[in-house]
């Protein structure tokens, strides 16, 4: 019989490896910074169980709120929770390297890449696998919010959604409104949000008995 591994990390960390995972994912990821989320989960939820899924989701989220690219963004909260400053560093420098290299070398045939046919033809077919991907990342990031079965994350994303395709609201205005409320309901309002934090940790706690044991 199959026993499902509750261990968190099955596979030693090595800040090598991971240079090398962010900076292969970051040279062929392409349409921008959503498209990574997906990549990054497989490599390092799935393949390395470095982290858990819901902990790269909440980086993911936490790196769409600071300035700059969330590939980047991402990338260097991610480094930060598995090897601290150093991985963050590491983190920049990988996933920055790729783009840098690659439009150095565009820079130096622009009027070739500009004008040939077959590069548009190709740029027009990836455009359909990365919206696939960003589709993806979408329906895993709700799918997690329903299995909560808080009415009040629930409601938090119907209206939230509601605000980014019907009204004209900067997206940035809509995510620190959705900071502010829940951080209000956390500190003001007993609702679901202390208890989907407290079963976290439950859950968390009993996942490390059951790896002890």
């Amino acid at each position: 019989m199959n026993h499902k591994n509750t261990q968190p990390c099955t596979v030693p960390k090595s800040l090598w490896v991971f240079f090398l995972s962010c900076f292969k994912i970051s040279a062929v990821t392409f349409g921008g910074g959503y498209v990574i989320v997906p990549l990054q989960k497989r490599r390092f939820c799935d393949e390395l169980h470095w982290l858990e899924e819901d902990k790269i989701l909440d980086l993911v989220a936490m790196g769409q709120c600071a300035p700059g690219p969330l590939a980047v963004n991402a990338s260097t909260l991610m480094g930060y929770a598995m090897f601290g400053l150093k991985g963050a560093l590491t983190a920049v420098v990988a996933t920055a390297l790729p783009p840098l290299i690659i439009l150095s070398i565009i820079s130096l045939f622009y009027n070739f890449f500009a004008s040939n046919a077959v590069v548009r033809a190709i740029l027009r077919g990836m455009q359909a696998a990365v919206a696939a991907l960003i589709m993806y990342t979408v329906l895993t990031m709700a799918w997690r919010l329903l299995r909560m079965k808080s009415s009040f994350t629930i409601t938090l994303l119907i209206v939230f959604l509601g605000l980014a395709i019907f009204s004209k609201i900067n997206v940035i205005y809509i995510i620190l409104a959705a900071i502010v409320v829940a951080v209000f309901s956390y500190f003001f309002i007993r609702n679901d949000i202390k208890y989907d934090t407290n079963q976290k940790k439950k859950k968390d706690s009993e996942q490390c008995d059951e790896g002890r044991k």
